[in-house]
Parts: structure tokens; sequence; C-alpha cells
């Protein structure tokens, strides 16, 4: 009897403990958005990259080129926090040696998108960027 209530009870727990495990499959950072955008001529208006369900921490890695022409183009970041609007401000691209480069770090609200956007005068750019949910 002893055997077989302890055999139930070691079955029961290497059930439970694989479920458990099953469930908790998912490692971080998950990339949700790579975005590679090149011969820009044109801002891009806010567009979103991710609507999330709850609230989430984001990096954004992004890589602006502006070919060596002195326009001042700047990669922009929009979401909404505990806080309220949020807007993050990449540094200008403006020179042959000065691509604007980084990374943002951002905690979005449910419910909140993450949009990007481009400002500049005129001329040519390229933007890449990669978006990775951090939990």
């Amino acid at each position: 009897m002893r055997k077989a209530i302890g055999l139930v009870f070691l079955v029961s727990w290497v059930s439970v403990f694989s479920q458990t495990s099953a469930r908790n499959t998912t490692s971080y950072p998950v990339i949700v958005a790579r975005v590679a955008l090149t011969n820009q001529t044109a801002p891009i208006p806010p567009t979103n990259i991710v609507t999330p369900r709850q609230g989430r921490l984001y990096r954004v890695s992004y890589y602006l080129d502006c070919g060596g022409q002195n326009l001042d183009w700047m990669f922009l970041l929009h979401w909404a926090d505990a806080n309220g609007s949020e807007t993050f401000t990449s540094a200008p691209c403006n020179s042959p040696s000065n691509p604007s480069l980084g990374v943002a770090t951002v905690r979005t609200s449910a419910g909140s998108p993450l949009k990007y956007e481009t400002t500049g005068v005129a001329g040519r750019y390229d933007l890449f960027f990669t978006v990775e949910r951090l939990n």
C-alpha cells in the first residue's frame, strides 16, 4: 500500500513539474519587429510597430544613415506609460562620419502602441531598427 501511494505521489509530482516547465518556455528577449528601409527621401509619419495587451518593456536598436549629406534626419519613438505620452528623439544624422545610432529602452502601458517616425528636410537616408520585448 505504501509503495502504491508513493508511486502515485511521484507520478503526480512529475506530471505537475512537466506541465509547469512546458508553460515557461519563453526566453527573452523576443524580437517583435525588424525594419530595414533604404533610399528613403521623405519623412515617415508616426507608424505603429506593436500594441501590447499588457504593459511591456522594449529595447529598440537603431541605425540611421544619411549617406554623407548634411540633412539632420532624426529617428523618433512614441509611446505612453504610467506618466502619459513619451517621445525619444535620436541625435541628428548630419555628416558622412556621423550616422545616428543607438539603443532606446521604453516601457509601454497596456494598449498603448509603440510607434516610430522620421523627421528631416530633404535628401536620402537609410533606417534600420530592431525591436525586442524584454518581458
